[in-house]
């Protein structure tokens, strides 16, 4: 609960996390305190919403000739600014998510990918997700986005003296930032920090016979503490379940059972390898509009 509330909003109080959670503001401090401690929430961040860069979310994979350096390659696809962040998985797939400017963005993204040295093939996958709201952005708005960039949950009188604002219009500029939804704050996540392993299973299914919505709740009624989130493609009936067990040896049994849902074909499942993150054209757009102020 504590780390879905800081998701969706990384400013939440402790005061307000503690009465959702039915705990007290202290043992909900020691929690996230402990979170960032083992590093399940590397940092938290602020991001422009998809639609304020009217932009779209993708994953995709790169096929190899297997000669490559892997994190040279990585740090290629992450040279191009729409990603996000890449990894390896352990099939030897180089994944990649990233947010790309419509469909002229999604193709030049494709086109750069494909011309990489090693790269035989590339698929690359809409992803449906929110989209946020849009805001114009007042003056006063960047200044405390310039403070809220480095540290999102900033206390308002701190932010309010190093943006020279009174406490009552640092307040307001942030509670319009988050009502609008056109900035998100949130955190990046690590789910296989701290001794967890975090899995993926790629699967396809029938369109005739099942929707991704039966199999969604299949994971919620079977797997409801194992089961994090899930991708879906918007082009394909594709979806990639992200999954964290204690152990390895409860990955195998997870996989059994689902291969006995009718009308479900789990394709593969994969252990994603250390992520290297990388700005993504949300924050390059951010940095733009604050540049102004960075001078």
């Amino acid at each position: 609960m504590i780390i879905q509330e800081l998701r969706n909003n990384c400013r939440i109080s402790f005061e307000n996390l503690a009465r959702e959670c039915g705990i007290s503001a202290n043992a909900v401090k020691r929690r996230v305190n402990k979170l960032v401690e083992v590093g399940i929430i590397e940092k938290f961040v602020i991001n422009l919403s998809l639609e304020m860069m009217n932009g779209q979310y993708l994953i995709g994979s790169i096929k190899t000739d297997g000669d490559e350096d892997e994190n040279e390659f990585v740090n290629l696809v992450g040279k191009y600014s729409m990603v996000t962040h890449s990894f390896y998985d352990s099939l030897g797939y180089c994944v990649l998510f990233a947010e790309v400017p419509g469909a002229k963005g999604f193709s030049e993204l494709g086109s750069y990918l494909r011309s990489l040295k090693h790269t035989k093939e590339v698929s690359l996958h809409p992803l449906p997700r929110d989209r946020g709201g849009i805001i114009d952005l007042t003056p006063t708005h960047l200044k405390v986005l310039q403070i809220l960039r480095d540290n999102p949950r900033i206390a308002i009188s701190t932010l309010a003296k190093k943006t020279g604002l009174t406490a009552r219009k640092a307040r307001k500029a942030v509670n319009q930032l988050i009502d609008s939804q056109a900035i998100r704050f949130t955190f990046h996540l690590k789910l296989n920090a701290g001794g967890a392993t975090m899995f993926v299973i790629r699967l396809t299914w029938d369109e005739k016979q099942t929707n991704e919505t039966k199999i969604i709740n299949w994971f919620k009624s079977n797997y409801d503490q194992e089961f994090w989130y899930h991708y879906t493609s918007a082009a394909e009936p594709v979806i990639w379940a992200i999954l964290v067990v204690d152990h390895m040896r409860e990955t195998e049994p997870i996989l059994r059972n689902l291969k006995l849902v009718s009308s479900v074909n789990a394709t593969n499942m994969v252990f994603p390898y250390p992520e290297k993150r990388f700005k993504g054209l949300g924050n390059v757009m951010l940095d733009e509009l604050l540049e102004p102020l960075d001078h």
